[in-house]
């Protein structure tokens, strides 16, 4: 009797909305189950009064189709409110939001998983001519396909979906030094479609600034590397908006935040005494923590959980932030998560000289260099991200997020062996652009493509460790990457920096598997109302599936 009542439920839910998958083998089954139980019951009856087979089946057949029926309203129900849900998560869904599953895939699946696309054309090169545009510029069209590879617009409009009527839009570019010689810069070449992206886009106010470890010469590398008569032509191309280079170390461009009890530092032991800058000297012993900010907080000289963060910033409705891929000589790497120390200005107090140093601490104090073991600078740089991601206007720090944000990686031309200047930078022509809203997941693909493990490099191994204001993944099972291939074409191994080179082995740095997961076969089995999808891979953390439905683009 329960065979035949999950049978007929089970004929009830597939074939009445659809007669056709009569013809199905489960179907089928399930028929040939009610049959026998009907066939059974006929042939009971040689064997009792007819009067009393017909009160028995009549009393049996109306308990079967009792149950059966409830059984089938219950789970029709349910099937037409899953319906209904779904259909309202394809209307609004975007690659911007988290994606939604069910509870027993998300015990898999761990969370939405973080979109990385990469652009790669070892064939391109930056424009040579100002304003960069499309026909002049080569790496216009790979930062376009980078993007639009995110599927956050369609190709005629790639930001439509980050970028609101009206916003005012900051690209944050990375400029160290502005030394033309050796490119350790952001080009400019790849911020120029980003402009154009942006002002597709309904943008009104389009800021490209930076705050340069030179206190004084920001303008002057804006005006060496042609960021002036870039920003100029633009103006002149887009009169309706307002384009314009920020310095984040001028006077009055910058407030200060105090993270307290949400820093990254709280909790970990360490006091104000033990943090020390880029150059090894104590943070509590420099002006930069006594001096006012426009509306009279100061610090006090307790540099533990205060950041001078640039206003520009934190009045931006979008963050664009645009790095330059390179090995560093304490950080190991710099990319996407390591770029927003820039956004705090170089200097409180307007001091002459390099006094970028002691913005944001670097290492334990006092101590040497740590490197791989470095426990102090991921804290900072994860502080700086919260506050990029999590703090409002006023500098106050929100639980949720308070603009969006979007990475756009170069990597066309990388640096190997040091970051700085012409005298430690070897350039390495990668032909490469990242892209991902997710900073950490950018990071942790962009030192695959260097040749290193990401698990030994402390700015991206430990910064999913914060929970509350998260600012991102390094999970593989969570990086979904998207565009093209990382495979063979991608083995060089970028020149370690002097000085951590003999420590890279021991730590754990150098990659000792090149091979990509490989998908030795796939197919897609049409079920009726859903579509099954198998794959058997090899090597792989995770397996995702993308596909249009409709125009609109799934994950």
């Amino acid at each position: 009797m329960l065979v035949a009542l999950v049978s007929l439920a089970w004929i009830l839910i597939r074939v009445l909305p659809k007669p056709a998958r009569a013809r199905y083998p489960c179907q089928r089954m399930a028929m040939n189950y009610v049959a026998l139980y009907f066939t059974g019951s006929v042939l009971s009856t040689r064997f009792a009064p007819w009067h009393r087979w017909l009160a028995w089946l009549a009393a049996d057949l109306r308990r079967v189709m009792g149950l059966a029926l409830a059984l089938a309203v219950s789970v029709l129900g349910y099937r037409a409110y899953a319906a209904q849900r779904l259909a309202e998560f394809r209307q609004t869904w975007s690659a911007s939001l988290p994606i939604i599953v069910a509870e027993s895939q998300a015990a898999v699946l761990g969370a939405s998983p973080s979109l990385v696309s990469v652009g790669y054309d070892p064939t391109t090169a930056y424009g040579d001519s100002i304003p960069y545009d499309r026909g002049t510029n080569p790496a216009y069209d790979l930062v376009w396909r980078a993007v639009l590879q995110l599927n956050l617009g369609a190709s005629e409009n790639p930001l439509a979906e980050l970028i609101t009527s009206g916003d005012r839009v900051l690209i944050k570019i990375n400029m160290v030094n502005g030394d033309t010689s050796s490119i350790p810069y952001t080009h400019p070449a790849v911020v120029r479609p980003l402009v154009d992206m942006a002002v597709l886009a309904g943008a009104k106010h389009i800021q490209i600034g930076d705050g340069g470890i030179y206190f004084t010469h920001t303008d002057e590398q804006f005006q060496r590397t042609g960021y002036d008569e870039l920003v100029s032509r633009l103006g002149e191309m887009h009169p309706g908006v307002t384009i314009e280079l920020v310095n984040f170390n001028e006077s009055g461009r910058w407030r200060w935040v105090t993270l307290g009890s949400q820093s990254s530092f709280a909790g970990s032991g360490y006091t104000d005494a033990d943090l020390g800058d880029s150059r090894g000297q104590p943070l509590a012993d420099s002006a930069y923590y006594s001096t006012p900010d426009a509306h009279g907080l100061n610090p006090g000289g307790h540099p533990l959980g205060w950041y001078a963060m640039s206003t520009d910033v934190l009045e931006a409705d979008v963050i664009i932030n645009v790095p330059k891929l390179k090995v560093h000589p304490s950080m190991i790497m710099t990319g996407a998560i390591k770029n927003h120390v820039g956004s705090l200005t170089a200097s409180t107090f307007g001091e002459d000289g390099w006094v970028g140093g002691p913005r944001i601490a670097h290492k334990r104090y006092p101590g040497e260099d740590a490197y791989f073991a470095d426990d102090i600078f991921w804290r900072a740089i994860l502080d700086a991200n919260k506050i990029a991601l999590f703090v409002d206007r006023t500098g106050a720090l929100q639980p949720t997020q308070q603009r969006e944000y979007l990475n756009v990686l170069d990597a066309i031309l990388a640096a190997e062996q040091g970051h700085f200047d012409s005298s430690s930078i070897l350039v390495y022509k990668l032909g490469a652009i990242l892209a991902g809203q997710d900073p950490v997941a950018v990071d942790a693909v962009a030192s695959r493509l260097m040749g290193y493990d990401f698990r030994a490099i402390p700015q991206i191994a430990k910064t999913d460790a914060e929970h509350a204001h998260p600012i991102g993944t390094n999970d593989p099972e969570r990086i979904a990457i998207v565009g093209d291939d990382i495979d063979e074409r991608f083995r060089h191994v970028f020149i370690y920096n002097p000085d951590w080179a003999d420590k890279a082995a021991s730590a754990g740095l150098p990659l000792s598997d090149f091979e990509p997961p490989t998908i030795s076969s796939a197919q897609v089995q049409d079920s009726g109302a859903n579509d099954r999808v198998t794959m058997l891979a090899v090597g792989a953390d995770a397996g995702f599936v993308q596909y249009t439905s409709a125009g609109s683009f799934h994950l």
